[in-house]
């Protein structure tokens, strides 16, 4: 779907994503004789819905301003540092308890295999002036997608906080709210919209499966299920997402890229033991 261009490529999969989730759960009341349209609660709307259009937003501006493949999987491997911030996050929105020890060694784990791959993927000697050196060359992006992990996080922990006030058009919304900014950002880059067939067949995959899908069970999880396993399970997506993403940007990984991908996920194995959720 590159050949659309970025925000409009994935503004318009968040736009069709929203609407078509917004179109079942708008068929699935009718079928069920609910309301067809319940009251948004306005605390639950502001909140959560500011956190989850600020998470989708700060990311793909993050990367669209990248400058390369590479920073792009950077940015990636930085957002995945929301496990780690929902769990701490956590202890305070959700009071859940923690062995400090093993949290603090779960969470330095999650960080020290982030900042490997930065320090990696671009041969950076090990000191301090080479590593800011690096992130100085486009400090933007890096924080943006701290801040986006930061986000969700902290969406994760109050949609569980929150989950009497949702009602199942909540994340539809959000999507379709999120796709409306991305893709009227797209009118102020240069990227080129040159729809195909294969193109909108791509579209329409992606959101209805990976986006509409994904996002509508994921708020569910975090509603009624174990946020802590489910948190945890999500260390192990680093490791998936950046093979797929080596294969499709055509980017050649050092071993030892795979090493520091493998500390974020060591992570939820110490995170697990040391979180106990209260409301599972």
């Amino acid at each position: 779907m590159g050949q659309v261009g970025l925000f409009t490529g994935i503004g318009a999969v968040y736009l069709l994503g929203g609407a078509l989730s917004l179109g079942t759960v708008f068929l699935s009341n009718l079928r069920a004789r609910k309301p067809l349209v319940p009251r948004l609660r306005m605390r639950h709307t502001l909140i959560c819905g500011g956190l989850f259009i600020a998470y989708t937003v700060l990311l793909f501006v993050a990367i669209g301003m990248s400058k390369n493949k590479m920073q792009v999987m950077e940015v990636a491997m930085i957002n995945y540092f929301w496990p780690t911030a929902t769990l701490l996050c956590s202890l305070i929105i959700l009071r859940n308890r923690a062995r400090g020890v093993m949290l603090t060694c779960g969470t330095l784990l999650a960080l020290g295999g982030i900042f490997a791959v930065v320090i990696i993927s671009n041969d950076l000697p090990l000191n301090a002036r080479a590593i800011t050196a690096n992130f100085l060359t486009n400090p933007a992006i890096y924080a943006m997608a701290f801040v986006a992990a930061l986000s969700w996080a902290l969406y994760s922990n109050f949609a569980r906080l929150y989950a009497e006030e949702d009602n199942p058009y909540s994340v539809p919304l959000f999507l379709f709210v999120s796709g409306m900014i991305l893709y009227s950002a797209s009118g102020f880059t240069a990227e080129t919209r040159e729809w195909t067939f294969r193109a909108g067949m791509e579209l329409v995959v992606m959101a209805a499966l990976p986006t509409g899908l994904a996002y509508t069970l994921w708020g569910l999880a975090m509603r009624g299920g174990n946020m802590v396993l489910l948190v945890v399970t999500s260390y192990f997506a680093p490791l998936v997402a950046s093979v797929f993403s080596a294969l499709y940007l055509g980017v050649s990984v050092k071993p030892v890229f795979w090493l520091a991908c493998l500390f974020v996920v060591a992570g939820a194995l110490l995170s697990k033991a040391a979180v106990h959720d209260r409301q599972a």
